[in-house]
């Protein structure tokens, strides 16, 4: 007789073969039907406290990359786990649509069209909502929920009428001014930079020494040192410490001054050996002393005296060109020094240095060094390799240069000092995330917040042809303000003063009429840290401030930082409670991935490949506090691991099949004890993975559950439950308790599991709902409850147990390896203790070792060559083929059969079990 039919098989119409890159699109038309699975979550949590995670915006532009997936994946394990926990957490996506990057793109797209800057703008727009609805599509299909529907976008007008409140605000408190001053400016982009847009890169400079004369002693020269001979053009003055000591040394028929504790390391630089001092000075002697400029004729040169000047490199006397410089124009400012520029936008001379007039500064470098050789100023030219800012979007070099800019005065009214107070008070995530940005704002100078562009928010402010002052007045800002709240950004480039003031349209200082617009537009950065206005204290379903940022580790040089900042200076706090970074990707060999190298990998490819709930996988099996590897092989990886998870998912549905939790669920107090064991390490579990979630440590949810899968669960008692659940009654208690302990598993692990893999808990769900009542979709159930049970005496005796496994495994291994059983139930394991304790211990648990080592018996008694446990010495495990007959239902062997004359080829439990004796 074929007994097959008579055993309790899995059952599940879910498979194994996950198929998600076709599955998931079916969930995704699951998730829009009626208000959509958004909405649903919303309204089912509509009473309940907020928890608001706000969206910071990326650029509108290209498709989405794997950094791109990384971020907004990460905030939606955050806001999936906070629905869990009943928050209600209302997500609005946003996109930077305004900056650089975008018209850049639009100016190559569009080159020598000579568009007007309306067309252009127009362009512009368009470019950045075709890829607003593209990089929607992406974050969609990765699984997030949000508002994709109303988004916000910072060319909404009511988004720009918000940025430019702040603005008018500052403008009001005394925190913008207007001054010519050096700035990063970028000749590529034509544009000023914010030190947030700076990075740093290895450039080679021309490496010079160059002599001034002195003006009043011939023969008798300063020395200086300078990695940027195109800015000598602009030398008005040379710098000294005031309290260093200066030597005036005679050297091949001249006489040098240079600081005394630089003189040896230069002398070697040159190959100098023989010289001599003559002189020395304090550097606050020769203060408004005069230089002769080496190649400008009637150009004198001021040694002024600086704190700055330091006696590490160089020559102790260093160039000053107050239009290049930050520190050199602070000490021209000091000593009325001319603030000279003779650069364009593009970075070529202009007619204020004629001789070289048109040339590139950064071609100019030989040339200078060649005029300086011509007149005898030049001692030494070398190279230098050293660290140089870039620009963050075309990664060329910038460079320092004077122009009429507007700025926010950081230290205006304790500002700087407020931000600081506020960091303080802001939880940041990892903590290290505080003193990086304490860094940053504790030594950045004023906040250049003007560019030179065309697509932005304009800096809606007015000055007065005839006295030359700006209107600084409240109704003039707030007519700029409403005029483009109502006509957009772009009203501002196609509308006149008039229909912008209309009868405001008058100087309030000298009364004249025809006030003229500013035509420069606001940094992006002070766009997009104005969304703690325009968005979270205004869109209905968020509040001021936001609960968390999350975003990469450079934003506390960027949204971070310009966030913190305009909310102090506006509010007096910040707009956050918490800030989330995560590092970057690299791939398997940790290099940044690039183009060059072709190293990157697409989240598309991956998605279509795999599906995106292993791409969410591979997001919460690292730790995004440090850089993330990913690479074909890691994926690879974590797709195995996926199939293990979903696998232990489907063994578990399959054999609830005929399992109604309402009627056949056993109590705790009730359970075998391998049963209340588990529910005990399941309460464990639950409250680890909802400690890691409330940290954010997702590595320890994915980690934590993979190895309950693999290792507790399937290793340990799934396979050693198989008995009971296939050959015991149907009803029997042992059964219905292991079913118990399997239902209240998967019905947890499901949740737990949802913020990482949304679609596989959506399409399990699928399958519990058929077996009991249950909300109709993972996504609105509740974290699960736990009872939690402490019986320190079973837990301690079934940790032991499980080591105990670990040997008997062994033991179990080395038969099957010399051929003596095959499966472990042709074996009968035998255990012995001289011990008394632990002679008792083992009497207790023969049953449980048999269920755990999936063998047909367990035996105490002593044998000859016995092997001692590793953890547990007093214990010995010897193993052996079982010589009893083998029962053709539950292919385990047993004394009792062939008891039966009528069916001797059964066991007596498979017997009791078709004769419908309960148990």
């Amino acid at each position: 007789m074929d007994y097959k039919e008579t055993l309790n098989l899995p059952r599940t119409g879910f498979p194994m073969r996950a198929n998600l890159p076709v599955k998931e699109k079916e969930i995704l038309k699951e998730w829009a039907e009626g208000s959509g699975i958004y909405s649903d979550i919303l309204n089912a949590r509509a009473d309940a406290p907020s928890f608001i995670l706000h969206d910071g915006p990326p650029y509108a532009n290209g498709q989405i990359h794997m950094g791109h997936a990384l971020n907004k994946t990460l905030k939606d394990f955050v806001l999936k786990y906070k629905a869990l926990k009943g928050f209600r957490v209302p997500y609005i996506p946003g996109w930077d649509c305004h900056g650089l990057p975008i018209e850049l793109g639009v100016s190559k797209e569009y080159k020598d069209m000579g568009l007007s800057v309306a067309e252009f703008r127009h362009k512009c727009r368009n470019s950045a909502l075709k890829f607003v609805e593209k990089q929607a599509k992406d974050f969609k299909r990765l699984g997030i929920f949000g508002d994709w529907d109303s988004p916000y976008l910072t060319i909404q007008p009511e988004y720009e009428a918000g940025v430019l409140e702040i603005f008018k605000s500052l403008v009001l408190g005394g925190y913008i001014f207007k001054q010519k001053k050096p700035v990063y400016w970028c000749p590529g982009c034509e544009t000023a930079l914010a030190e947030a847009e700076i990075e740093y890169d290895d450039h080679t400079s021309p490496s010079i020494y160059v002599k001034f004369e002195d003006k009043s002693e011939n023969g008798t020269y300063y020395v200086i040192w300078t990695t940027t001979p195109w800015t000598l053009p602009a030398n008005v003055a040379i710098a000294l410490h005031p309290d260093f000591t200066y030597v005036k040394v005679g050297v091949m028929g001249e006489k040098w001054i240079v600081g005394e504790p630089l003189l040896s390391d230069m002398m070697d630089d040159l190959g100098i050996s023989e010289y001599k001092i003559l002189e020395k000075y304090k550097g606050s002697d020769l203060e408004r002393k005069v230089a002769l400029h080496p190649f400008i004729e009637d150009r004198e040169s001021l040694i002024v005296l600086a704190d700055y000047v330091t006696d590490d490199a160089g020559t102790g006397c260093v160039h000053t060109a107050p239009g290049h410089g930050q520190d050199d124009y602070v000490t021209g400012l000091r000593y009325g020094l001319p603030i000279l520029n003779p650069v364009d936008d593009s970075g070529r001379y202009t007619d204020e240095f004629a001789a070289m007039k048109g040339v590139h500064v950064f071609d100019a470098n030989d040339a200078v060094v060649e005029l300086l050789r011509k007149k005898n100023a030049l001692i030494k030219v070398s190279s230098i390799s050293h660290s140089y800012p870039h620009c963050w979007r075309c990664k060329k070099p910038v460079i320092f240069r004077a122009t009429e800019q507007w700025f926010v005065k950081i230290d205006n009214d304790g500002l700087r000092g407020r931000i600081l107070d506020r960091i303080k008070e802001t939880k940041w995530i990892p903590e290290w995330g505080e003193n990086r940005i304490t860094a940053m704002v504790q030594d950045r100078p004023d906040w250049c917040i003007s560019r030179q562009r065309s697509w932005g928010v304009p800096i809606t402010m007015f000055y007065c042809p005839e006295c030359g002052e700006y209107a600084i007045e409240e109704d003039i800002m707030e007519r700029a303000v409403r005029f483009v709240e109502k006509n957009g950004s772009d009203g501002w480039f196609t509308h006149d003063e008039d229909a912008i003031l209309g009868e405001l349209n008058r100087c309030p200082g000298c009364g004249s009429k025809g006030l003229k617009k500013d035509m420069n537009i606001l940094d992006v950065w002070f766009e997009s840290g104005s969304s703690y206005k325009s968005v979270v204290s205004r869109r209905k379903d968020l509040g001021f401030p936001a609960d968390l940022y999350l975003e990469g580790s450079d934003q506390h040089r960027g949204w971070f930082n310009s966030s913190i900042t305009l909310s102090t200076a506006e509010n007096g706090s910040a707009p956050f409670k918490q800030v989330l970074t995560h590092g970057f990707i690299v791939d398997g060999q940790g290099r940044k991935m690039s183009k060059s190298l072709g190293n990157g990998l697409e989240p598309q490819d991956i998605i279509g490949k795999y599906g995106a709930d292993v791409l969410r996988l591979w997001v919460a099996s690292e730790n995004y506090r440090n850089d993330m590897p990913i690479s074909e092989e890691i994926v690879a990886r974590v797709a195995e691991a996926y199939r293990r998870i979903r696998n232990t998912f489907r063994f578990m549905l399959g054999v609830v099949a005929d399992f109604n939790p309402d009627k056949d669920a056993v109590p705790f107090d009730d359970m075998p004890e391998i049963d209340r064991y588990m529910t005990i390490k399941l309460a464990e579990l639950v409250k680890y993975v909802e400690t890691a979630y409330e940290e954010y440590e997702f590595h320890k949810v994915y980690h934590s559950i993979h190895n309950f899968c693999s290792v507790k669960l399937s290793s340990f008692y799934l396979d050693g439950s198989k008995s009971a659940l296939y050959a015991d009654g149907r009803d029997w208690i042992s059964r219905r308790s292991t079913l118990t302990v399997i239902w209240k598993t998967l019905t947890s692990l499901v949740k737990m599991v949802s913020p990482i893999m949304p679609f596989t808990a959506h399409e399990i769900w699928e399958h519990l709902k058929e077996k009991t009542e249950l909300e109709k979709n993972i996504h609105l159930s509740l974290w699960p409850e736990m009872e939690r049970h402490v019986d320190e005496p079973l837990t301690a005796d079934w940790t032991k147990l499980e080591e105990l496994r670990e040997d008997m495994k062994k033991v179990l291994e080395a038969e099957r390896s010399a051929g003596i059983i095959g499966h472990s139930l042709d074996a009968r394991l035998i255990v012995y203790s001289e011990d008394e304790s632990e002679a008792a211990f083992l009497k207790k648990h023969l049953d449980d070792i048999k269920r755990i080592n999936i063998v047909s018996e367990v035996a105490f008694e002593h044998v000859e060559n016995m092997t001692a446990c590793d953890k547990h010495e007093r214990i010995m495990v010897f193993a052996e083929k079982s010589v009893h007959g083998k029962c053709e239902r539950c292919w385990e062997y047993s004394e009792s059969v062939g008891d039966d004359e009528k069916r001797p080829e059964l066991c007596s439990r498979c017997i009791n079990v078709l004769d419908g004796e309960g148990r």
